[in-house]
């Protein structure tokens, strides 16, 4: 199972995936770190939603991110900065989600030419204006997915979606 956490907040059903709502504190997520070793990929788009909710929390197994398309951990770092969070190394190897009146106002995402950049930073545009530079690197992994966004209400991200 990817990031090793409980209670089971999701189920493969017929047709789909049921997902749960549980609140965090009460699933005990915030007692501990949430382990990425197995899906290192999904914790760009964790660390961003969390830090635009306000959601303290830790993140282990994210060694690989530093060696992929960009150093997404600075990356994520350089990027949630522009909006008031941060990705702070609190001690080996384990880190922390912190948000500091984070605001959607109209920045630029630089994506550093990795498609993982411009679609964990994508859902902020429901909390604001944002611009994702580079847009269409999303073609290496996911070619419609600014088609896929906008069909769930996004709309359209500045400079526009890529199809």
């Amino acid at each position: 199972m990817c990031c090793r956490w409980s209670p089971r907040l999701y189920e493969f059903a017929a047709g789909g995936v049921r997902l749960t709502q549980i609140p965090l504190v009460a699933a005990g997520l915030l007692a501990q770190p949430l382990d990425f070793t197995d899906c290192p990929d999904l914790a760009q788009t964790v660390a961003v939603v969390a830090a635009a909710q306000a959601v303290p929390l830790r993140l282990t197994g994210l060694k690989s991110l530093r060696i992929k398309e960009t150093d997404r951990i600075a990356a994520l770092q350089n990027e949630l900065r522009k909006f008031g969070g941060d990705l702070v190394e609190v001690s080996s190897g384990v880190f922390e989600v912190q948000s500091n009146n984070f605001r959607v106002a109209g920045q630029e995402v630089a994506t550093y030419e990795d498609h993982r950049m411009a679609m964990a930073f994508a859902p902020l545009a429901l909390r604001g204006p944002l611009t994702i530079l580079e847009p269409a690197v999303v073609r290496k992994s996911y070619p419609s997915y600014w088609r896929e966004l906008a069909k769930v209400g996004l709309g359209e991200l500045a400079p526009g979606p890529v199809a």
